[in-house]
């Protein structure tokens, strides 16, 4: 039977398939006041009901899709031919570069609901407070004589969690690369 990295095959389907799968983490806003999607690559944003839109944004998106299916493309490419002289380098580059856009994403998370829990509490106030990278909460926000309720919900995607699979996938087929380039 010919030799394969069965990881690296398994894994470079799942990483050229995951840009396609949609946002990893929501948020909303208010009833329809604001919903964002986001993941490496995906964003959409609506504010009162109104698409708001960034050419930028769009191609910081697209290059991270490509990134990762050029990355899925290699891994598979490596692993179907372990022994060939340039598969190790096509596995260098496309092992980890899901394991790096992961681990950007969900600090990025965090960074950002650390920064608006410290400016709603600088700003508006104690009764302000974002949950950190899931939850939902209830602010009430006082403006002048007005009561302003603020329902607020955040939610990981199962897309989130089905990246962990071709991520660790592609970690454990560089590790079990090194098996064919010491024979």
């Amino acid at each position: 039977m010919r030799e394969l990295n069965w990881f690296g095959v398994i894994a470079g389907p799942l990483m050229i398939l995951l840009p396609f799968l949609g946002a990893w983490w929501e948020f909303e806003l208010g009833t329809g006041a604001v919903d964002l999607s986001l993941s490496p690559f995906t964003f959409r944003l609506e504010a009162l009901g109104e698409p708001v839109r960034s050419a930028l944004v769009s191609y910081v998106c697209l290059g991270a899709s490509l990134t990762l299916v050029i990355s899925g493309i290699f891994l598979l490419l490596a692993s179907l031919c372990p022994r060939r002289w340039w598969s190790a380098r096509l596995l260098r580059f496309g092992a980890t570069k899901l394991l790096w856009m992961w681990v950007s994403f969900l600090l990025l998370l965090v960074l950002l609901s650390a920064a608006g829990n410290f400016l709603a509490a600088r700003f508006l106030g104690q009764g302000f407070g974002l949950p950190y990278l899931t939850g939902s909460s209830t602010p009430v926000l006082n403006v002048g004589e007005a009561v302003l309720i603020l329902p607020l919900r955040m939610s990981l995607r199962w897309s989130f969690f089905f990246a962990l699979v071709p991520m660790v996938l592609g970690v454990l087929s560089r590790i079990y690369h090194r098996r064919f380039a010491e024979d």
